[in-house]
């Protein structure tokens, strides 16, 4: 267990780390490999060790579980990534620091108890990505100061969640049980972007760096999830108490509907890789409030789909230095700057669930899952899915058109071969999908209130 703890602690210490080398190019870069690499080699042996509990000081405990291993797991496979993004196209920025602590305190809230202050370090370290946000027009309205506000409420509204929740462990009353699930599932909403609850993320997405974007999709709306996870185990009558399975379905099949719907019709390349997150949240809010293996199975590897595809936007984005408001922007850049191009393109089909890539057979497992939990469940997903594919179409075709007016660009050779590794995961994992989805359904296996149907 002690091994596990220094496992938690490295990401923070790496973060003040790089914060202090950050004018030094590919230093921050190697910190971060170095972190995630370290944390991924100390806890490996513990992923399949069983629920191991050490109590320290002031009332505080750290837990580990094969959930929240699996989730861990996943933060540290990020912090390489961003430390190999780093290497590829240096920075000088508070990003990389600040993605490196906000990574540390998200994975220490992961394990940590009481929840109460496992929830007040991952809303410490979502806060962390504020300020490289506040950053050149990130300033503008509902941009970083959108994201701040929303990380405060959301927060706040877990923590009163709890506090109801002691209070009715003390005196059982129905009012107070339903006025529980019903705060938690709005701070739920407003970290996930669920719709009608989305509203903060494209104007994020139009202004903060990409490597925030990334953060939010791959780190911290994961972070939320397993603190959602922790909550049913210890409090399982959360979904007796109220509709909260029709909630999630609810708000799932409202976010791939608009979702969808939003990224085909918008006018920026930055708030399509924001509606794309929407849309395919909404698919795994279905798949996860289906409450069975399954759907779970389905949800979890759509999660790490659209990690891999916010990933890939990402290195394309950090290709094309200047900032990208409209789809002239990106009109010939796959001929232009095939690696950045084709890396959107990429991300587009993995979001789009394009068979033969990453994103299929999560979105396969939960359409299948809805249509065995109702019929109709399944046909009200495909609206969603449809506009998501036109979206990608035009993407796609928008990046191939020739445009006289974009000059021809090389991209660094250590960043084209980041994004064609990625593309390679992105097709191993498409065509042999076993390869993630044999831990994943080790890890959902010992959650008590997914039945095995």
């Amino acid at each position: 267990m002690t091994l596990f703890l220094i496992a938690l602690a490295i990401p923070i210490v790496a973060g003040i780390v790089a914060l202090l080398v950050r004018r030094a190019p590919n230093i921050g870069g190697l910190v971060a490999v170095i972190a995630g690499g370290a944390s991924l080699i100390l806890s490996s042996g513990m992923l399949n060790a069983g629920v191991t509990t050490l109590d320290l000081p002031l009332g505080v405990s750290v837990e580990w579980a094969p959930p929240v291993s699996l989730l861990s797991l996943g933060i540290w496979v990020a912090l390489v990534w961003f430390g190999l993004l780093e290497f590829a196209q240096p920075g000088r920025s508070f990003v990389l620091p600040a993605t490196l602590l906000a990574a540390g305190f998200a994975a220490v809230g992961l394990a940590v108890r009481p929840l109460s202050v496992a929830v007040l370090l991952v809303e410490i370290g979502a806060l962390l990505l504020v300020f490289p946000s506040l950053q050149g027009p990130a300033r503008q309205t509902w941009g970083s100061f959108g994201y701040l506000t929303i990380t405060v409420v959301a927060g706040g509204l877990a923590l009163v969640g709890l506090w109801l929740i002691d209070s009715y462990t003390q005196s059982p009353l129905p009012e107070m049980a339903q006025g529980a699930a019903t705060v938690l599932a709005i701070a739920a909403g407003l970290t996930l972007a669920l719709v009608p609850l989305q509203f903060w993320l494209s104007h994020l997405a139009d202004s903060a760096p990409h490597q925030v974007l990334a953060w939010i999709a791959v780190i911290g709306q994961t972070a939320v999830i397993g603190l959602m996870t922790r909550m049913l185990i210890d409090y399982e009558w959360l979904l007796t108490v109220t509709p909260l399975i029709q909630t999630l379905v609810l708000g799932g099949i409202l976010s791939s509907l608009f979702g969808g719907f939003l990224a085909l019709t918008t006018t920026s390349p930055r708030r399509w890789l924001a509606y794309g997150m929407v849309y395919t949240m909404g698919l795994a809010a279905v798949g996860i409030g289906l409450f069975n293996q399954a759907g779970a199975q389905g949800a979890a590897l759509l999660l790490t789909a659209r990690a891999l595809a916010l990933l890939l936007a990402t290195a394309a984005f950090r290709a094309v230095p200047r900032m990208v408001l409209t789809w002239k922007d990106v009109r010939g850049l796959a001929l232009a700057r095939p690696a950045a191009g084709w890396a959107l393109g990429f991300a587009a089909a993995a979001m789009a669930g394009v068979p033969f890539l990453i994103g299929f057979p999560g979105t396969w497992l939960t359409f299948r899952a809805a249509f065995v939990a109702a019929p109709t469940l399944g046909f009200l997903l495909v609206p969603g899915a449809a506009f998501m594919g036109l979206s990608m179409v035009r993407l796609i075709s928008t990046l191939v058109q020739p445009d006289h007016d974009l000059p021809p660009g090389r991209v660094s050779l250590p960043l084209t071969t980041l994004i064609a590794g990625m593309v390679v995961v992105a097709l191993l994992v498409g065509l042999f999908p076993q390869i993630v989805l044999t831990p994943i359904a080790t890890g959902l296996s010992a959650l008590p209130f997914l039945p095995a149907r």
